[in-house]
């Protein structure tokens, strides 16, 4: 009835592989709990450590090629104007061709399956089996190599999904416990994902503690905003950058707001500087990107006679000149350092790093508001110099309960 093909019982754990009929329930969650005996109802498989190791390929249910990649955070994947969480890659694997003859004692991992309403294998619940540290001793001290049995491997830790009854991946949560085999399990970290009302992937979040909530956290690492008819308006995401700070340095996180347009579009990406100043990033690429990727932000043009602070120190007698550019073009360096563009204020820095843009800066003000056009400082480095953002324009493209286009051009 089963098509059971093995079964191993040794020290509480039970390997079963088969082909098995669909489930009702979809992992349930006291089913998938760390060390619980997996139901009936569930596909078993096993894997060894080479079959797990990350950027591996494996072999796909189609004959395609399957990359082995992390479980905990699900590659997220736009489909029309709706994001969404890419397939698993176990449940695309074609497990079968990895079975061995006889069962393998060694470590690795048992994955765990349950059928779905539309009979495809969902992922419940991975257990990753290490050697005792009883035998790592008997096998430190033996003449020979020594093999092991079933009674030497233990359960190490475990990773279980949480669905919601669309058969949608609600959480992912990794659990660990020390050698001894009856040590109590401990929930290392969780991930969670939530769904606007029409299905599409709203929230991505880990929560500093416990497993994961209904309530999405107002710290979530990823908010996808959606109008009335489901269409993805922009995506809230977090950008770690490398900054200095009280002398040294460390990976700071910045928001990054991504807005689509009426095609799914990028047409706007916005995010803040060190000092927490927000603005527009330019969009380039390629070339473009790296030449523009320092940025000051202005506030006003007062705010264009300045210091310039190099590594620390002023940045004293350098030439600079402020240049006017496509936003069009491919090759923005060699634009600002040739004639195309239009230079709108020249000098030297002061001792102290001092830029005085003087009667000029109202002209290189309207300029940086100019739609179409980057203002850059040419000097020994090429400086995008962009306007700061209103407030108030930088707070609703943050708030995910803002669904409008225009809350956020």
């Amino acid at each position: 009835m089963w098509g059971l093909r093995k079964t191993l019982w040794s020290s509480g754990l039970l390997l079963l592989v088969a082909s098995l009929p669909a489930h009702a329930a979809l992992c349930n969650p006291a089913d998938a709990a760390p060390g619980a005996a997996p139901p009936r109802a569930w596909q078993v498989w096993q894997a060894g450590e080479a079959e797990m190791a990350v950027g591996e390929h494996l072999l796909g249910r189609q004959g395609q090629r399957v990359k082995v990649d992390t479980l905990s955070e699900p590659q997220v994947i736009m489909e029309g104007r709706r994001m969404r969480l890419a397939p698993l890659w176990p449940e695309q694997v074609d497990w079968p061709a990895y079975q061995p003859d006889e069962v393998r004692v060694q470590p690795g991992s048992l994955l765990y399956f349950e059928r779905d309403a539309a009979g495809a294998a969902r992922l419940c619940r991975v257990d990753e089996l290490g050697l005792s540290a009883a035998f790592e001793e008997r096998r430190a001290d033996a003449p020979e190599p020594l093999v092991p049995t079933a009674d030497d491997l233990q359960l190490v830790a475990t990773q279980t999904f949480r669905y919601d009854s669309e058969g949608r991946l609600l959480g992912v949560m990794q659990w660990r416990r020390e050698a001894a085999r009856q040590a109590p399990w401990q929930l290392q970290a969780a991930h969670c994902f939530a769904y606007d009302p029409l299905g599409g992937l709203a929230a991505l979040w880990q929560p500093s503690e416990g497993a994961c909530a209904l309530a999405i956290p107002a710290d979530a690492r990823a908010r996808h905003v959606y109008d009335a008819q489901g269409q993805l308006l922009r995506s809230i995401t977090v950008e770690p950058r490398m900054e200095e700070l009280d002398g040294r340095y460390e990976l700071v996180e910045h928001p990054v707001v991504t807005v689509l347009g009426s095609q799914g579009e990028i047409r706007a990406v916005y995010t803040e500087d060190a000092a927490r100043r927000p603005y527009r990033r330019p969009l380039a690429s390629g070339e473009a990107s790296d030449a523009l990727r320092e940025v000051w932000v202005i506030g006003s043009a007062a705010g264009l006679n300045l210091r310039w602070i190099d590594e620390g120190l002023p940045a004293a007698g350098r030439d600079w000149r402020m240049v006017a550019i496509s936003a069009d073009s491919p090759q923005p360096v060699l634009a600002a350092l040739g004639n195309e563009g239009t230079v709108l204020a020249r000098g030297r820095t002061g001792k102290q790093g001092e830029i005085r843009t003087g009667k000029a800066a109202a002209a290189v003000w309207r300029a940086m508001q100019q739609p179409g056009q980057w203002v850059v400082l040419v000097s020994m480095s090429t400086i995008l110099l962009t306007p700061e953002l209103p407030a108030s324009l930088w707070q609703a493209c943050l708030d995910p309960e803002q669904r409008t286009a225009a809350a956020c051009p």
